[in-house]
């Protein structure tokens, strides 16, 4: 899910305004300003133990892609009370992540080369130029 942040403590993913549909700025190129938070279910993790490629990608609606795209290698571990892996939480700060105009978007997620799952927001032209707290 896009969300406003997300974390993972003791196994639990945390998020904080999950859902996001859409993001207004007052102008582009723009940051996205938000996170990714994924859970893994047990049978959708590949094998514990072994390295797998991750990978994000965040594209336009003409299937162009954003500069920017997260790559990680990833080693899924059985829980070491050798208890069955039941999910696996992961956070994703996108937050430097750029808009380069509004339009739709797609956020990829891929593993090992195989797309897992795609979140589309769209982006939107509104709103004033945040400023800065405690001014």
């Amino acid at each position: 899910m896009l969300c406003d942040a997300a974390s993972i403590r003791e196994g639990l993913l945390h998020v904080l305004g999950a859902g996001i549909t859409f993001v207004i700025r007052p102008n582009y190129p723009a940051p996205l300003n938000a996170s990714i938070g994924l859970l893994f279910g047990a049978r959708d993790l590949p094998e514990a133990g072994e390295d797998h490629a991750f990978s994000v990608t965040l594209r336009r609606e003409d299937g162009e892609a954003e500069p920017g795209e997260i790559k990680a290698n990833v080693k899924f571990q059985r829980p070491p009370d050798g208890s069955r892996l039941q999910s696996l939480p992961v956070a994703l700060d996108l937050h430097g992540t750029g808009l380069s105009a509004p339009g739709a978007y797609e956020i990829l997620v891929s593993v090992d080369g195989h797309d897992r799952l795609m979140i589309p927001f769209e982006a939107k032209v509104g709103g004033e130029e945040p400023t800065a707290p405690f001014e």
